[in-house]
């Protein structure tokens, strides 16, 4: 298993929304995940789903922008739904290429338990079995 490279790619479908208006969201969400990843000591990139073509030689590759991301070991966090079937189908192609290399695939499995889409302290607790660094427990005190 080779190195991590501490990236986190965040993967999700614009096409499911109005035009416009995931990058709305996005625009306003990302300096709150950024500062999540970066005080874990990640850096966050943002993909489109329509933007990666996954493909298979000797071994598993997603092709982005010219740049194979499983080339390094990174983690990834899908999107696991969408509204329309064709892109369901894509997603469940980027989680099995994914799956198939020695990267993370942060989020559920389309086969796994679901609590691992929705539940924080589940995420969290997987993420830490993996080896990635997990907020510090608060004090209730």
């Amino acid at each position: 298993m080779s190195k991590l490279v501490k990236t986190v790619n965040l993967v999700y479908r614009p096409d499911d929304f109005l035009p416009g208006l995931a990058d709305k969201i996005l625009n306003r969400k990302k300096p709150t995940l950024a500062g999540a990843a970066e005080r874990a000591g990640f850096t966050l990139r943002l993909i489109p789903v329509h933007e990666l073509v996954p493909a298979s030689t000797d071994r598993p590759t997603l092709w982005y922008q010219d740049e194979d991301l499983l080339s390094t070991r990174q983690c990834f966090q899908v999107d696991d739904f969408s509204w329309d079937p064709q892109a369901s189908h894509f997603l469940k192609a980027i989680y099995r290429t994914i799956q198939e290399s020695d990267s993370l695939l942060l989020n559920r499995s389309m086969d796994g338990p679901e609590y691992l889409a929705t539940d924080k302290l589940a995420i969290a607790q997987r993420a830490a079995t993996l080896g990635v660094p997990t907020p510090e427990p608060r004090s209730t005190a």
